[in-house]
């Protein structure tokens, strides 16, 4: 982008939301190299990896509630994530995160299966 627009540099903003690979895709796309997605189980561990390390930063009230609304960005556009987008928009705790994310990849597990 840009050598063909001949910009200086370019503004990703909410492109990071739930996706902190995407650095990593816009350094591999700039030396021509390919680039593979994470997987959504791949993103589903990155999401609470994440909580993990901010809860142990800031305590887990506050890492919860900030979680609450960053989680969900991790999993928009996966199959079915309807509900489980709802149920961590409302979550409390580590533990309780932890819960949701397994059953929703038990839930696409047995999608992969089908």
């Amino acid at each position: 982008m840009l050598e063909e627009t001949g910009c200086d540099a370019v503004m990703i903003g909410r492109g990071l939301l739930g996706k902190p690979f995407f650095l990593d895709e816009l350094v591999a796309r700039s030396k021509g190299e390919t680039y593979t997605l994470p997987t959504y189980f791949e993103r589903i561990e990155l999401s609470y990896a994440y909580a993990q390390k901010l809860c142990a930063y800031i305590g887990e009230v506050r890492g919860m509630k900030m979680m609450r609304g960053m989680a969900i960005w991790y999993i928009v556009g996966m199959p079915n994530s309807a509900e489980c987008r709802r149920e961590l928009s409302m979550m409390k705790e580590l533990q309780e995160m932890h819960e949701i994310l397994d059953d929703f990849k038990k839930q696409l597990s047995e999608q992969e299966a089908l």
